[in-house]
């Protein structure tokens, strides 16, 4: 298990990602740049399976990065924010 340390626009990703067809056309790799909501995020790492196909094409961003998509200042704790994954670069 690997935690994202703080700073910097990295993403770990769901284990699904890593497989051509299961998310993306293409499968992302460590290092490849995912958009969300077109900010582009460097991948990684992948978490393992966790044999449910919503968890397993989870995205997990830093709550520093997560505070791009915030739109109140006041929110605290976890957010639940509506994002689109985009192609990968």
């Amino acid at each position: 298990m690997f935690q994202l340390k703080k700073g910097g626009d990295k993403t770990a990703i769901g284990y699904n990602y890593q497989f051509k067809d299961k998310i993306f056309k293409k499968a992302v790799k460590l290092g490849d740049k995912i958009k969300i909501n077109c900010v582009p995020f460097e991948v990684i790492g992948f978490y393992e399976e966790i044999d449910n196909p919503s968890d397993d094409a989870n995205v997990y961003l830093t709550d520093k990065a997560m505070e791009r998509f915030t739109w109140n200042d006041n929110i605290k704790g976890y957010l639940k924010i509506y994002k689109e994954v985009l192609n990968k670069d």
